[in-house]
């Protein structure tokens, strides 16, 4: 999705004459779970994104009447971004959320819980400078990603678990290795085993996990350490490895690139330029950056 166009159907001002829209989604989980993912800084980070090309950086949460709340959202290349930013008007725990924009537009969130399943009822006001149906598309796709974000949580979603089949052992894939199969070019999938298995044997406290994806665009492979701090995407050039607080970091290599306000990317189209100590240089500096903040 255009850059420019993710940034208006969020964050384009003027309520004067608006129309209501609202999206809807029914997330299998329990209200607790949905509830938390919805209201907390780290899951906000793993859903909130309209396209597979856009990301939520970092993210506040004073979630009460009066209380405000911020997502910094930027392209993955580095060219826009833009914070996602009002106050809380109304919250009812477990049921209704409400806030106006800064821009001054409203928006309200129901919750309906029926058992392990809970619908999600979501109006806003709508912008006047792209077409309602635009403006559709892109909020339900932000909740059609936070549906799958709640229920992939599970850990046999994301945990390798052996099956015995035939008396031989195989192994169910993670979805980082079904994403690496079906997303990345068989030329460019060496360069991203030799970044795991730096990650695994020297940086193993970082937690490995999938990001974001909806009915239209897949999600991404991203290297949490408190915060979101690398994230991996494919095309047909190479592999991009974004560093979320790419300014902060000491750049003596000149490697990373952007313009985006935070983040910085490193990219890769050959193994032989993957150099163990140039990725260590990097990462230890974003791990200590994130652990500053």
């Amino acid at each position: 999705m255009d850059a420019n166009i993710v940034k208006e159907l969020l964050s384009s001002h003027s309520k004067e004459g608006l129309v209501k829209i609202t999206v809807e989604t029914t997330v299998n989980a329990p209200i607790d779970m949905v509830w938390k993912a919805w209201n907390t800084p780290e899951d906000i980070e793993g859903w909130n994104a309209a396209s597979e090309d856009w990301q939520t950086t970092s993210s506040k949460v004073d979630l009460k009447v009066g209380g405000k709340f911020s997502y910094r959202m930027e392209a993955k290349d580095g060219s826009r971004g833009f914070d996602f930013a009002g106050e809380y008007t109304e919250v009812v725990k477990d049921k209704l959320i409400q806030y106006d924009l800064d821009n001054g537009r409203s928006v309200k969130i129901e919750f309906q819980t029926d058992g392990n399943s809970v619908k999600i009822i979501e109006t806003f006001d709508a912008e006047t400078s792209n077409d309602p149906e635009l403006q559709r598309a892109g909020w339900q796709a932000i909740l059609v990603n936070f549906k799958r974000h709640v229920e992939s949580k599970s850990p046999s979603q994301n945990k390798s678990s052996r099956i015995k089949k035939d008396g031989e052992a195989s192994y169910m894939k993670t979805a980082i290795e079904q994403f690496i199969e079906s997303k990345v070019l068989p030329e460019y999938r060496p360069i991203i085993d030799k970044f795991r298995n730096l990650i695994k044997r020297e940086f193993s406290d970082l937690k490995e996990e999938m990001r974001g994806g909806t009915e239209k665009y897949y999600g991404v492979p991203v290297y949490r350490n408190i915060r979101i701090i690398i994230s991996v995407s494919p095309n047909k050039q190479g592999i991009t490895f974004s560093f979320s607080d790419g300014k902060m970091i000491n750049d003596k290599y000149s490697l990373l690139e952007g313009k985006g306000k935070k983040s910085l990317n490193l990219r890769i189209s050959k193994i032989e330029d993957f150099d163990d100590e140039v990725f260590r240089y990097y990462i230890e500096q974003a791990i200590k950056i994130d652990n500053e903040k």
